[in-house]
């Protein structure tokens, strides 16, 4: 077989092992700034011009300069730029999935101190509720007191001050001695 029938002998041997394109601006080995391979627009272009992609340098690693026999890196950026690296649209999907995440994990909390301060009212009130309901007796105690004349000195100080407390709290009195019966409002 010859060269020219696809033989093994004059095959070129393809690598195995990474690609690495070295695209650093500068030089590290010179400290000398790169001649760019892309326009302005962000494409490659070609020498003179030509719209076609730069010749750079070699296609494969240890096919041209490198440092030593074999090459470790490619010097010149790569050309043609692929849109769609794997590497790339899998730090895109992962970036979108912990952004979903985040977002998510930020309208739980959210979500959990408006119950939590929903919660806290509701105790408050049922608490505040609680109070005045086992104070009702002690106001009737005192309205009675009051209707007899025996709400004198210190302990009529004592009963303006509960009840202006409970006043404070939403506790009003309703009704006045003569009115009539009502036993969807009152409790008798």
């Amino acid at each position: 077989m010859s060269a020219a029938d696809g033989g093994d002998d004059e095959r070129r041997e393809e690598p195995t092992g990474p690609t690495i394109r070295d695209r650093r601006r500068i030089d590290p080995v010179t400290g000398e700034v790169r001649p760019s391979v892309f326009g302005a627009a962000g494409r490659p272009v070609g020498p003179a011009g030509s719209g076609g992609p730069a010749e750079a340098g070699p296609a494969h690693p240890g096919a041209g300069p490198g440092p030593g026999p074999g090459g470790d890196f490619d010097p010149a950026p790569d050309p043609w730029p692929t849109d769609g690296d794997a590497e790339t649209v899998g730090l895109q999907a992962e970036l979108a999935e912990r952004t979903a995440d985040l977002q998510r994990v930020q309208a739980e909390y959210l979500n959990y101190r408006r119950r939590v301060e929903r919660d806290r009212e509701a105790v408050r009130d049922l608490a505040t509720a609680n109070a005045i309901a086992a104070l009702f007796p002690v106001l009737d105690d005192i309205g009675r007191a009051r209707d007899h004349g025996e709400l004198v000195g210190g302990f009529r100080s004592v009963a303006d001050a509960i009840e202006a407390s409970l006043t404070k709290l939403g506790v009003v009195q309703f009704g006045q001695v003569g009115d009539r019966f009502d036993p969807t409002r009152h409790d008798a």
